[in-house]
């Protein structure tokens, strides 16, 4: 708000607005910038016990969403104690 009370002319009111088109344009090029650091693939890993971890993380989430599956289809389809039951075992 400060800066408005600056601005006496057509000629401040552009190059005030040439100096946010210009800090815009800059925001966006380092938005795109760390979008395409987000988006792009992992590097393979390169030994063996490295690929052995990755492999090990995967299974992790697999086995993860498929458990998290069938709670959620015991919990809604199977009706009332889906879990219970498997812990008193």
């Amino acid at each position: 708000m400060a800066m408005a009370n600056n601005i006496n002319s057509i000629d401040d009111i552009r190059l005030r607005r040439e100096t946010l088109r210009g800090e815009l344009d800059k925001k966006f090029q380092d938005m795109c910038a760390s979008y395409k650091r987000l988006t792009e693939p992992e590097p393979e890993p390169v030994g063996f016990t490295a690929r052995f971890i990755q492999r090990a993380q995967n299974f992790s989430y697999f086995f993860d969403a498929a458990f998290l599956g069938y709670k959620l289809y015991r919990a809604f389809n199977g009706g009332g104690k889906p879990l219970r039951r498997l812990l008193k075992r």
